[in-house]
């Protein structure tokens, strides 16, 4: 799907072609993207339910992680975007006990749909 990408947008002799039908080669890779992560989700669902996939909780500030995962994959996004957000929750519920490894897997691939289909 990167070599289709790449072909329509760096070759100066394909301009025309890039022009009819790049909203459409768009349109596709967004949707190869969305079915790679559907099955990509998939697997660890697979993998948890047949009991594959370890849990390994631990207690853990939640606004620092959840920071930690923004600063490190999505600040600044390399086309220019920012991810502007806010943490609400009570001062109670601030350390708790989770999942790293599941948790930041959760919370990149909601973002990365985010970026990808914004």
């Amino acid at each position: 799907m990167e070599i289709l990408q790449l072909f329509f947008e760096k070759d100066q002799l394909n301009k025309e072609l890039t022009k009819k039908y790049g909203e459409h080669i768009e349109r596709v890779l967004k949707e190869v993207y969305r079915m790679d992560n559907l099955l990509a989700d998939l697997v660890v669902v697979g993998r948890i339910e047949d009991g594959k996939e370890a849990f390994d909780f631990s207690e853990g500030d939640l606004n620092v992680y959840i920071t930690e995962i923004v600063q490190d994959l999505f600040y600044p996004y390399s086309d220019g975007r920012k991810l502007s957000y806010e943490i609400t929750n009570p001062a109670e519920l601030q350390t708790v006990t989770f999942c790293k490894r599941m948790f930041r897997h959760c919370i990149v691939n909601v973002l990365s749909n985010a970026f990808k289909y914004s």
